[in-house]
């Protein structure tokens, strides 16, 4: 007869220890071809959802696929440019990483970024790779 102070094991399901949601597949970037020009706009909100004011904006591209245009200069009568605008040209094929480094009008430092995809008139826009993989047998 077992004694019953003596803890057995329970057999069944080991229970969960995280919980994995379903991925969504990402959406495809934009696409825009070499010579085509954009516009980016970033802005940002805080944890209420509440509107952030931003004093200034540093925009940059690191893959060399687009140049970010500096603001047209403005004249003493006119406003300052909006530093939340960045007018954008492609160059090259390939990803775009378009980055904004934002400073809001309370001094808190903010960052967004993007990517487009530049491609070429009539060459290879999209590429897919499927993998399978097969076990070795015994």
């Amino acid at each position: 007869m077992a004694n019953p102070a003596q803890k057995v094991p329970a057999y069944g399901p080991a229970p969960a220890l995280f919980v994995v949601a379903p991925h969504d597949e990402a959406p495809p970037r934009q696409q825009m071809s070499v010579g085509d020009t954009g516009t980016a706009t970033v802005s940002f909100a805080d944890e209420t959802g509440a509107d952030v004011k931003v004093a200034s904006v540093d925009w940059t591209s690191s893959t060399g696929s687009v140049t970010i245009n500096p603001p047209e200069p403005t004249t003493p009568d006119q406003p300052p440019a909006d530093p939340t605008i960045a007018k954008f040209t492609a160059v090259a094929p390939g990803p775009a990483h378009i980055k904004a480094v934002a400073v809001s009008e309370s001094g808190a430092p903010a960052e967004a970024a993007i990517e487009v995809m530049v491609i070429e008139t009539g060459k290879p826009a999209v590429g897919k790779i499927e993998v399978s993989v097969q076990s070795k047998s015994k």
